[in-house]
């Protein structure tokens, strides 16, 4: 609930919270407590397994929600340079199909 309470992930993110163990397993946790993040990029969903701390979920939450690869966009400008991510940056013309 701390994390669901967090300013950095409480107004980008949805939580929901259950107490039913099948369901958490049917989306891949190993049992509970669990954190299961839904994304429509890359593999879908992503399961946590670090410890239930606040910081660690929430920087699980943060780097589980921008994609390995992207074409770059104002969209990510914050969650990768706002939160001092590591990047790198291919450049190439958008006519060359390799």
């Amino acid at each position: 609930m701390e994390v669901a309470q967090n300013p950095t992930v409480s107004e980008k993110y949805q939580f929901f919270h259950s107490t039913d163990a099948a369901c958490a397993t049917s989306f891949g946790a190993k049992g509970t407590p669990a954190v299961v993040l839904f994304r429509k990029f890359d593999d879908s969903p992503v399961v946590y397994s670090g410890n239930w701390e606040t910081t660690p979920v929430v920087d699980f939450l943060v780097s589980s929600s921008v994609p390995t690869l992207i074409e770059f966009s104002e969209e990510y400008i914050e969650p990768i340079f706002g939160n001092r991510r590591q990047a790198l940056f291919l450049f190439r013309n958008k006519e060359d199909s390799d």
